[in-house]
């Protein structure tokens, strides 16, 4: 079975480690009143990076220049490296999707995302970006509202390095092109709202070091091909 796009959405998480701050943890829910958390960003001083997914077993570690996706496995957890998933993703999608690269081309040229105002979201207030339709109506709601609260620069920064990872994941399989316009503004600062889930909660407390320690080791790249061609890529597998 071909590896789930929803997989590649979830490596939204996690980031390339980025530079020395106070250890700050971050805490994202689902944009709706009283909304249940939907995943933790850990940030720790040295720039190591943990996100954790609330349900479906999923977990995302950048630790001494490295990237690693840990998922739930029947005997423990499975790690894989970032640039392994990427190849055997491109693989996968090249093989049963070859048309998919171009469709998502063809797509991604009429997204355009417009700064309209400001919102508040849960005391935090920032720049609201919509999606412009072709005829100039924008959405309903904002994509992604951005805030530029000096406290929240190392999570602005993880957030956008940990997008930029999510384009690489898809390694050859889709236009980098498709996602630049989101990355552009994930770039202009810290979202305290993106896609339905909001910012809810921000932490200083000292992260322990064992936070980002593998659980396992990393699988070798024909590890995670065949897990992916048995669909052993999926969220909760």
């Amino acid at each position: 079975m071909m590896m789930r796009f929803k997989m590649v959405s979830g490596l939204a998480l996690f980031a390339i480690p980025c530079a020395a701050h106070a250890d700050l943890t971050a805490v994202y829910g689902m944009a709706a009143p009283n909304g249940p958390p939907f995943m933790t960003l850990e940030i720790a001083a040295n720039g190591d990076i943990r996100g954790t997914m609330m349900s479906g077993g999923i977990a995302f570690i950048a630790h001494g220049g490295h990237a690693f996706v840990i998922l739930k496995g029947a005997d423990g957890p499975i790690v894989s490296r970032v640039e392994d998933v990427a190849t055997a993703t491109s693989e996968q999608i090249a093989k049963i999707r070859p048309d998919m690269r171009a469709r998502i081309a063809e797509q991604a040229g009429a997204l355009t995302l417009t700064l309209n105002g400001m919102r508040t979201v849960n005391g935090r207030t920032g720049d609201a970006y919509y999606i412009q339709q072709p005829d100039g109506t924008l959405s309903g709601q904002p994509w992604a509202v951005i805030s530029h609260d000096p406290e929240l620069a190392p999570l602005a920064r993880a957030m956008a390095d940990q997008f930029a990872m999510s384009m690489k994941l898809m390694g050859q399989a889709v236009p980098s092109a498709a996602f630049q316009p989101m990355l552009d503004v994930l770039q202009k600062g810290a979202p305290i709202l993106m896609t339905g889930i909001q910012l809810q909660s921000v932490s200083d407390r000292p992260i322990p070091p064992s936070e980002f320690v593998l659980p396992a080791k990393p699988q070798t790249l024909d590890q995670v091909r065949q897990r992916g061609a048995n669909g052993g890529m999926r969220v909760g597998s």
